[in-house]
């Protein structure tokens, strides 16, 4: 890694990323120079820039924690973001312009950041702007110049457009947290852009720019308050005003939908002699209504995550599935393909690393992969062949590759006859069609589709549809002037595939047509209609869809380069002083959490924070976010777990006796660190919670997770290693809490109890959302955990008695000895006071018990869980439980406008079974021993309980805490043997 600095910036780059480097080295004060005099801002900041190559999909970011950072994953531009004559800088504007924006504070608000914070103390993002409404002022940022940025895109803001169609415009308190559920945060984005426009346009750029200025400052009126002292008028109203002035489309005809199945989500429609298939991005699969199939009814063809374009062969038997592939690192993805062999309904070997692949010929007719690499900062359009049937074995070879310059990137590749290709090009924001043979001298020809009175396209999604009179290629496109949705339009080809016309949709439907096909049996447009909750299947005869000409353009291409082969990074760089990149000079740069601090260390479910009189301290050694240190201390907490009981079964007593000495140490110091930057997820800490009563815990804890993904990403193998050694004046198992009392007045660490623990996971999930609700769920989860124990307290007893023994003394430890730890007095080895088991778990996900479909956000569909687990915990033979969703509701809104958001809550009822042992009379299942099962099961008891659950997911909307979800589970417990019951209410903080 090197480092070049300029005024403002430390670019941080690698040898991949030279070419943006230099570009950034160039600009990038200029572009701070922009935005600080738009915003007025006198801020003379200066932080790293790191250019990362290590995803696939371009983004740029800024974030103030733990410090002030711009993150770059240096990759080709994809259909969202090749909007700007210059893709890179121009998202790098809008994230300095996003930065000085978080850091306007009044003269009071900038002594505390300067003298007692620190640069992440940002008022405007911490109390008074929702993150939708920062974002949305970014976007504006972005689209300053004419026909650039989002706002200008046509498809952006469709959404608002379309949720006033059907009356479900959102409050304002509806979109301050981004959406976990369709339409996630697409809903939030527009809206805030939206509403930044509408109140730039209508009250004019000072009463804007005041705003700001008022969100830098503290008003116990928060978000409201900012904006009432800002326009004099409530924020309600001003959202009721933005509504009324979001534009509809004025032609708009009816359409058809499917009412087969009413809670699809369709995408990438293609219509095959095998039926029509379908990516449901709600139910992560892609599906086909099979024509041969009696009952018309959807079958699943495969499981699939993130499938971003699929395509026909030229023959309609093999299928392309382009889709991204989440790496381990939270925010980094892989593109990949692989194709799908209709006919015999299976996977091919062979799996490209390219994206937006087409499937085409070559001129002796032989298949072959189009498609584009982004692997490196520029695009490259490659050929490889595809081995189909008898050839599946014989090797991939590539046959074309053709690399562009930076801001020119292909898209949508689709076949143009035997040994040629069409696709679009986009040059900027501007989008060309070309077609070329990649058997001879790369690009050939270019064209401008243009309406009616030549005003460019922006065209995207370009897909061949074969045709028995004339072939020709479909796209979408929007008009962006005229507020329509996205179109389709129709490029006629000669017998060559040469562009001989154009016609383009000349109205619109709701939820626009997108994916759209022709069915050539009855001459129907197929389409998906993005409305505001779901994407329906609809019909149009084409005969019924008004038509209007369009323009075709050749341009000439006989001057242009495409090629990247003129830059020389090293010649370019070397008049600016390089110098090596050293991680350590920002370890000191971090950032505070007050009032929160890790009260808990857990490798698997992630670390719990509690509130109270404490702070946690984040650093990030690594700019790149790839390792991740944290420092906490807290003295006291706010209570979140509570519990009231009335003669409960033993088994569950000690649970519940275990929890609420975990409570009791109220006071904590930690430090964890996690490292992300191999393909094993590295985690470590320690943890020492005690009291004024000398009860303490010490416990270190460290491990390692490698995640495998299988087929197309939503199967996943994972295997898990964790050790943990935790010393305590609480023994491990409270079943023996009379045996081994708790202890207090702060004995030594010899004199407490001392437990090792190592645990080697191996895992097998598919376990996705099924539905519109995160509620429902579909899969399955199989596992096999081996773990070993080591009671080192235990160790030490038997030790001392095993010595009294050989030297015919008297055993005076009997009392201290369960009659389990006895039995093992006579062994001559340590394994008989050591554990090595192997248990097993599985989990099934079913999204509903009931055919009713849910209405509108109530869900009662009645999802439900099974789980199992076989002597997977001391004491615990085996173990079952089944929960069933009762009802469910997604409200997706403010119960406290501006500081609590609202997900979801659910009423669950659930049973527990139990086969429990006594493990002061039964040794501990040891796969050592013969016929250790049988001692397990020798001696068992059955316990069983039904329970209540009552859960609300909630979101603190005030900066960083938006982040971070808020799980309250309230439970009621009945126990019938004993006629006891238990109430709990936890909560719990995840960061």
């Amino acid at each position: 890694m090197f480092l070049i600095k300029t005024e403002h910036f430390d670019i941080i780059y690698s040898k991949e990323s030279e070419e943006t480097a230099l570009v950034l080295v160039e600009q990038a004060d200029l572009l701070y120079a922009k935005a600080a005099e738009k915003l007025n801002s006198k801020i003379n900041r200066r932080m790293p820039v790191i250019i990362s190559p290590d995803s696939d999909e371009l983004s740029v970011d800024y974030t103030a924690y733990p410090y002030n950072r711009i993150i770059i994953f240096d990759s080709p531009a994809n259909y969202d973001t090749a909007l700007f004559e210059d893709t890179l800088l121009s998202l790098f504007y809008r994230e300095i312009y996003m930065a000085l924006t978080q850091s306007i504070r009044d003269p009071f608000n900038q002594f505390i950041s300067k003298w007692l914070v620190g640069e992440e103390y940002q008022p405007v993002a911490l109390f008074n702007m929702p993150y939708s409404f920062i974002e949305g002022n970014a976007y504006l940022a972005e689209s300053e110049e004419a026909g650039q940025g989002r706002l200008n895109d046509g498809y952006f803001l469709q959404i608002l457009a379309q949720a006033k169609l059907e009356n479900k415009f959102p409050k304002w308190t509806q979109i301050i947290a981004v959406r976990d559920t369709y339409p996630g945060e697409e809903l939030a984005y527009a809206a805030g852009a939206g509403f930044a426009a509408f109140l730039m346009n209508t009250y004019g750029v000072e009463k804007y720019a005041q705003l700001w200025q008022e969100s830098g400052k503290l008003n116990p009126l928060l978000t409201r308050g900012v904006f009432l002292k800002t326009y004099e008028i409530t924020l309600n109203e001003l959202w009721t005003q933005f509504e009324a002035s979001v534009p509809l489309p004025e032609n708009l005809i009816e359409a058809e939908t499917d009412k087969r199945d009413r809670e699809a989500n369709y995408e990438h429609l293609l219509i095959t002699e095998y039926g029509t298939v379908w990516y449901d991005r709600i139910r992560h699969e892609v599906d086909i209504f099979d024509k041969k199939n009696i009952f018309k009814m959807r079958q699943l063809l495969f499981l699939a995550d993130n499938v971003e374009r699929m395509s026909l062969s030229p023959d309609g038997r093999y299928l392309s599935v382009s889709y991204s592939q989440a790496r381990q690192m939270e925010g980094l993805s892989s593109y990949y393909t692989w194709i799908f062999d209709l006919k015999k309904r299976r996977f091919l070997d062979a799996r490209y690393e390219l994206r937006d692949v087409a499937i085409v010929t070559d001129s002796k007719g032989r298949m072959a992969v189009a498609g584009v690499n982004v692997k490196d900062s520029l695009a490259k359009l490659e050929v490889y062949t595809l081995p189909a049937d008898d050839a599946e074995d014989d090797d991939i070879i590539k046959l074309y590759e053709c690399q562009f310059e930076r801001n020119r990137i292909p898209f949508s590749p689709v076949y143009a006859g035997e040994g040629y290709i069409s696709y679009i090009l986009a040059e900027g924001n501007a989008r060309f069609l070309c077609r070329f043979s990649f058997e001879g001298n790369g690009l050939e020809s270019k064209w401008i589709i243009a309406d009616s009175a030549s005003s460019p396209l922006r065209i995207q999604q370009l897909a061949w549809s074969p045709a028995s009179d004339q072939p020709f290629y479909t796209f979408s496109f929007t008009r962006p002037g005229l507020h329509s949705f996205a179109r389709t339009g129709f490029i006629y080809l000669t017998e060559s595939f040469e562009p001989q016309s154009v016609k383009l949709a000349a109205a619109d439907v709701p939820g626009g047509m997108n994916y759209a096909v022709l069915s050539q049996k009855d001459q129907t447009i197929v389409y998906s209609s993005k409305k505001f909750d779901i994407n329906q299947l609809a019909r149009l005869p084409f005969s019924d869809l008004p038509l209007e000409d369009g323009s075709i353009q050749k341009t000439d291409i006989r001057n242009e380069v495409f090629y990247s082969n003129q830059f020389i990074p090293e010649t370019a760089l070397s008049d600016y002083k390089i110098r090596r990149y050293n991680p350590f000079k920002y370890m000191l740069d971090f950032s505070f959490l007050p009032f929160f601090s890790l009260k808990q260390i857990d490798l698997t479910e992630g670390n719990f924070y509690w509130p109270g009189l404490g702070l946690t301290i984040e650093s990030q050694t690594d700019p790149c976010s790839n390792t991740r240190m944290l420092l906490s201390g807290g003295w006291t907490y706010l209570p979140l777990d509570f519990s009231w009981t009335s003669n409960i079964p033993s088994s569950y007593v000690a649970k519940v006796r275990e929890e609420s000495q975990d409570i009791s140490k109220d006071k904590s110091a930690a430090f964890y660190l996690e490292n992300s930057s191999t393909p094993v997820f590295l985690r470590a800490g320690t943890i020492f919670n005690c009291n004024l009563e000398g009860e303490y815990t010490l416990k270190l804890a460290a491990g390692g997770q490698w995640s495998i993904p299988l087929g197309i990403a939503l199967r996943r193998l994972i295997f898990d290693v964790q050790y943990f050694y935790s010393i305590s004046t609480d023994y491990y198992d409270q079943t023996q809490a009379e045996l081994r009392p708790s202890l207090a007045d702060w004995p030594s660490l010899e004199e407490a109890y001392a437990l090792s623990q190592l645990s080697m996971k191996v895992q097998y999930t598919n376990i996705h959302q099924y539905g519109y609700s995160v509620f429902e769920k579909r899969g399955l989860t199989l596992g096999l955990r081996i773990y070993s124990m080591w009671d080192m307290y235990e160790v030490k007893l038997l030790r001392q008695a095993r010595e009294e023994q050989e030297g015919n003394e008297e055993i005076s430890r009997e009392e201290e000895l369960t009659n389990a730890q006895q039995k093992n007095l006579l062994s001559d080895s340590m394994e008989e006071i050591t554990q090595l088991n192997a248990g097993f778990f599985a989990t099934i996900a079913i999204p509903r018990l009931n055919p009713l479909h849910n209405i509108k956000n109530l869900v009662i569909s009645m999802p439900a869980l099974l789980k199992a687990e076989f002597v997977n915990k001391a004491g615990t033979a085996l173990e079952a439980s089944s929960e069933v969703l009762l009802i469910g509701y997604e409200m997706h809104d403010s119960i406290i406008p501006a500081v609590l958001y609202t997900r979801r809550a659910g009423l669950w009822f659930g049973y527990n079974m139990a086969l429990v042992y006594n493990t002061a009379e039964v040794r501990l299942p040891d796969i050592r021993h013969e016929n250790y099962l049988a001692e397990v099961f020798t001696d068992i008891s059955y316990t069983y309980a039904f329970y209540m659950i009552l859960n609300l997911d909630l979101n603190i909307t005030l900066g960083k805490l938006s982040a971070i979800p808020i799980n309250t589970t309230l439970i009621g417990s009945f126990f019938p043997q004993s006629k006891g019951y238990q109430i709990s209410l936890d909560v719990k903080l995840h960061l």
